[in-house]
């Protein structure tokens, strides 16, 4: 048996070759991992299927390159360098998982109505890389060109690739469209930014040839929903699968985002209803904020299909409507229920503007023009919706229907429910391990009821609305004295399963002293594993 010799003060203990293996696995730090195989030869051969198991290559902008040289003595681009090993020498082998990302150098070439040199030498490379990774499971694309022919065909000819990630580049530059192949291994297919006057590539055919694709997320440019322009159609993607009578007989996941465009029918055509179990529809169906000039399109998403077999187990959508309480009510046994609090704004689609469901606007961006921005002062929520009976409506939906196999709940911040409400939730919901909701003034202590009655419950969210800013800010030390109030009936209900509190924008650990429960101030990143915090946004 192959053994490593360690000199230590004591003189030298002999490890055997699968010890070393295993010490190895617990290196997190890939730095640290490539530096101890730098010490010998046989440390080098046990970390290198780590080493190459992921590899996330980045292509740098010419300014950068200019920097990274000065820095270096080498002259050669680090991408480039690294595409020639994997396709000339043995580590290819090892991947499993690559990504590809960065800035491909602009040219004019398009404007004679060729390709430039460097897109056709690149893809070549990349062709060549894959090639040799034989046991490649994901393949992610992110530079701002599309990948050429050869490319989606290398892919095609990987047996062992399962999920696959494209995401087109919003760049307007005249590119050759070219259909890609479909990929048999494929069980999930994510693909990105797609806008009709990015010259994006023909998907159809790969969603009709790839007969195991278990997972589908397709994600469009909010643009077009912000600019009222109807040039996206469904029947693009999917017409080979309705002429073919193809439905995806395999899909379990479902996740669509910023389509803007008329209703035909095609969704009923080709996802069938009994084998999807989850779902999550961001800003799909135009019940959100939306100029006057969409109502068109938007409203041929009104109708409910005649039949729904849906077997959903976790559902997640920002559009609020009286359709889609209907829609709950026509099916049972849903686990998982998100309604995010957020919706993309209207305006500017450079900006990152997001609205709180309660009316109040918030930005990343530094700023916005107004020249290309609708008023937000009076944000149409939920356009043509009584938020009160909207917000009933919702609540008997999930009470009636979803009750009794619910285990994870965040209610909308603009649904505020009392405590006769709350109660009424939790003899329908007994299994409820996460729960956020707003609150609002009526009857006994709402936090008295969540905290009683929901014996399961692991996670409590109250969500960011009047009702809470008024509670908090009644005293100058509102939260200390809402978390003393909660605290005590924790202790009264002697609660063993809490670990989570959150009170708006503050979060707390909830463990157990000597003298009952603690409250420790967490942050936002320590509590993103828990759904009703980390399903909370707009990322698909």
């Amino acid at each position: 048996m192959a053994s490593l010799l360690l000199t230590d003060v004591l003189g030298g203990t002999e490890l055997p070759i699968s010890v070393i293996a295993r010490i190895t696995t617990y290196i997190s730090d890939l730095r640290d991992l490539a530096n101890l195989a730098r010490s010998s030869r046989l440390l080098y051969y046990v970390a290198l299927p780590r080493l190459y198991q992921h590899v996330d290559l980045q292509l740098r902008s010419a300014s950068e390159q200019v920097e990274t040289r000065k820095n270096s003595s080498s002259e050669v681009s680090a991408f480039c360098v690294a595409l020639d090993a994997l396709s000339t020498g043995q580590p290819a082998r090892l991947v499993r998982e690559a990504t590809l990302r960065g800035t491909v150098p602009a040219t004019n070439d398009h404007l004679h109505g060729r390709l430039s040199d460097f897109a056709v030498l690149l893809s070549i490379a990349i062709r060549a890389a894959i090639d040799q990774m034989t046991v490649l499971q994901k393949f992610t694309w992110m530079l701002d060109a599309k990948p050429l022919q050869m490319v989606y065909q290398g892919l095609e000819l990987r047996s062992s690739l399962t999920h696959f990630t494209l995401v087109f580049p919003t760049s307007r530059e005249p590119r050759p469209l070219t259909t890609i192949p479909g990929i048999p291994s494929l069980l999930t297919f994510r693909v990105m930014n797609m806008d009709p006057l990015c010259y994006n590539d023909d998907i159809s055919l790969l969603l009709l040839n790839s007969k195991k694709l278990e997972a589908l997320h397709m994600h469009w440019n909010p643009r077009m929903r912000l600019e009222a322009e109807c040039s996206a159609h469904l029947n693009s993607y999917f017409h080979r699968c309705v002429s073919a009578g193809y439905m995806f007989a395999a899909l379990r996941e479902v996740r669509m985002q910023n389509f803007y465009g008329p209703n035909q029918g095609q969704l009923y055509a080709v996802l069938p209803q009994s084998t999807i179990v989850r779902t999550h529809f961001l800003d799909m169906f135009g019940a959100g904020p939306s100029a006057q000039s969409n109502v068109f399109v938007n409203t041929s998403w009104a109708s409910i299909p005649p039949i729904l077999k849906f077997n959903w187990k976790i559902h997640r959508c920002n559009e609020m409507s009286m359709q889609h309480t209907r829609m709950l009510r026509g099916f049972k046994g849903v686990e998982e229920l998100y309604f995010p609090s957020k919706t993309v704004g209207l305006g500017n689609p450079n900006t990152s503007m997001v609205i709180d469901n309660y009316g109040t606007p918030s930005s990343a961006a530094s700023t916005s023009t107004a020249s290309s921005a609708v008023s937000l002062e009076n944000p149409v929520i939920f356009p043509g919706s009584d938020l009160i009976t909207l917000g009933n409506e919702y609540l008997d939906a999930v009470c009636k229907n979803h009750g009794p196999t619910l285990k994870k709940c965040l209610f909308v911040n603009a649904f505020g429910y009392t405590s006769s409400q709350i109660a009424e939730l939790a003899k329908a919901c007994p299994d409820l391990e996460q729960f956020g909701v707003a609150l609002k003034a009526g009857g006994e202590d709402p936090f008295r009821i969540l905290i009683y009655h929901f014996p399961k419950l692991r996670a409590l969210r109250i969500l960011d609305n009047e009702f809470l800013a008024e509670t908090i800010s009644s005293h100058a030390d509102g939260i200390f004295r809402l978390c003393e109030a909660v605290r005590g009936y924790l202790n009264d209900a002697q609660s063993s399963t809490m670990r989570w509190l959150g009170f708006g924008k503050h979060v707390f650990h909830v463990s157990r002293g000597a003298h009952g429960h603690v409250l420790s101030a967490a942050s936002w990143e320590d509590v993103q594993h828990e759904e009703i915090w980390g399903m909370d946004n707009l990322e698909l």
